[in-house]
């Protein structure tokens, strides 16, 4: 099953031509999907449930939240991202770079990237609650982030990518020569087996942290 898993992963990242585009003609804003008419649905819903609050104050924004951003928020300018899963606790059994690859699922989250006056402003992550979506996570400053993207993928396999955020750190894996690159969130290559070494490090630090926890409550 695993072997069909990275089989699967691999033709959607890399069973494309190689892309010639030069750096003067490269977007470099464009980083996913346009979005459907009930992914818009759910960012205006989520965008007045947010910006509209009652006596109580019980509808305000988080404090880390810049409120401008939520209130002048516009569908039209984001796009959807390629956002992934990973199951740690199989990844943790059987460590390896295609371990990494076969534990990977598409999320149920939506992790948008917005813009504004042409620019890279945001990232955004939604989170199904019950019924509703919720705020999960905006993050400022994204085009100095995630801004060296699209100029690596013109000259990747293809366009294709995903975001995956194991032990809360965000990595890219995009397919170059046939052959998976993994990559900080920021651009900073990293090997396929440094990686590992790095999430198995993070994962017992992890299990040592929660350990302690359930000690504590004794």
């Amino acid at each position: 099953m695993k072997n069909i898993i990275f089989a699967c992963l691999s033709i959607i990242l890399a069973n494309c031509s190689i892309n010639k585009d030069n750096s003067n003609s490269i977007d470099k804003t464009k980083l996913g999907n346009i979005l459907s008419n009930h992914e818009m649905l759910i960012v205006n819903n989520m965008k007045n449930f947010y910006s509209i609050k009652d006596a109580s104050g019980s509808r305000s924004l988080p404090k880390d939240m810049p409120f401008s951003a939520m209130s002048e928020m516009d569908s039209s300018n984001m796009e959807l991202l390629p956002y992934y899963d990973f199951d740690e606790k199989a990844f943790y059994n059987d460590p390896s770079p295609e371990s990494i690859l076969n534990n990977l699922s598409k999320s149920k989250d939506m992790f948008f990237s917005i813009k504004k006056e042409g620019k890279l402003m945001y990232s955004m992550l939604l989170k199904k609650v019950g019924e509703n979506w919720r705020l999960q996570r905006l993050r400022e400053d994204w085009e100095r982030i995630i801004g060296w993207l699209p100029e690596r993928l013109s000259t990747a396999d293809s366009k294709e990518y995903i975001i995956f955020r194991p032990c809360g750190l965000e990595y890219v894996i995009y397919y170059k020569g046939g052959k998976p690159v993994f990559c900080r969130i920021t651009g900073e290559e990293i090997s396929g087996e440094k990686l590992c070494e790095t999430l198995v490090e993070m994962i017992n630090i992890g299990m040592k942290n929660k350990k302690f926890l359930e000690e504590q409550r004794q």
